[in-house]
């Protein structure tokens, strides 16, 4: 017979982290202890600190590389779910502005060109996640709404779901998108798979009513525009 874990609310008053943190204060808490207040609960097995700390030795304690890992990552461990995910990332996101300059209204950006996409994803993104595929939403004015992680694509056309994913897209009231994709290589140039899954991303798109208005390579120094180089139809920023 497995032994029985106990639960946190089984712990002494003064070894649960809520209660540990009221008394002495954040300091006095192990960022295990921190992180599960975060994660609120564990599972039958394991309680929230037990969790936490199995989470921190993945990442050998590097909290900058866990405030990096896409959320789908954190789906892996055992009693963290999409929820306890955008919890955690809410909080290192929060961190990450700590001591930013106020933020410019992004809500108030218009998309006239490629060059505007670049700039904004690059000012809008920085540091926010190593995913390398995004897109970029912006309603029926080519005002910008958000951007969201496209975390099934590995550098091919062969993406699940993808049309529930522009679903989703539509759901956020957005008209018109942008396909971003980083790349590592210092000159940004698309690769066969890249035009393969453009093409199904074009005729999807255009099924669903949503305008794709570029679909953009882009490394640290350059960038490279389907639009620009007028290489495909259907592609204009209007």
């Amino acid at each position: 017979m497995p032994q029985k874990k106990f639960t946190i609310k089984e712990w002494g008053f003064t070894e649960r982290p809520r209660e540990k943190m009221l008394l002495f204060g954040a300091d006095a808490l192990t960022n295990a202890e921190l992180l599960a207040i975060f994660i609120g609960s564990g599972t039958p097995r394991e309680s929230a600190v037990g969790l936490a700390q199995r989470i921190l030795d993945r990442y050998n304690g590097d909290l900058e590389r866990l405030s990096q890992v896409p959320a789908h990552e954190l789906y892996h461990f055992n009693g963290i779910g999409p929820a306890k995910a955008m919890t955690l990332k809410a909080a290192f996101e929060l961190h990450r502005r700590k001591g930013l300059p106020v933020q410019e209204d992004y809500s108030l950006f218009v998309l006239n060109g490629s060059e505007d996409c670049v700039r904004l994803f690059r000012e809008y993104n920085d540091g926010r996640s190593d995913s390398t595929s995004w897109f970029l939403l912006a309603n029926s004015n080519r005002r910008f709404l958000g951007l969201i992680e496209l975390v099934a694509y590995v550098n091919g056309p062969n993406i699940p779901n993808l049309r529930d994913l522009l679903d989703t897209i539509q759901d956020h009231s957005a008209s018109k998108l942008v396909f971003i994709r980083k790349v590592n290589q210092r000159a940004a140039m698309p690769t066969i798979k890249d035009i393969e899954f453009y093409e199904q991303l074009r005729v999807t798109s255009q099924h669903l009513g949503l305008d794709l208005m570029d679909f953009l390579m882009v490394s640290e120094t350059s960038h490279c525009s389907f639009a620009d180089l007028n290489l495909f139809p259907g592609l204009p920023y209007r």
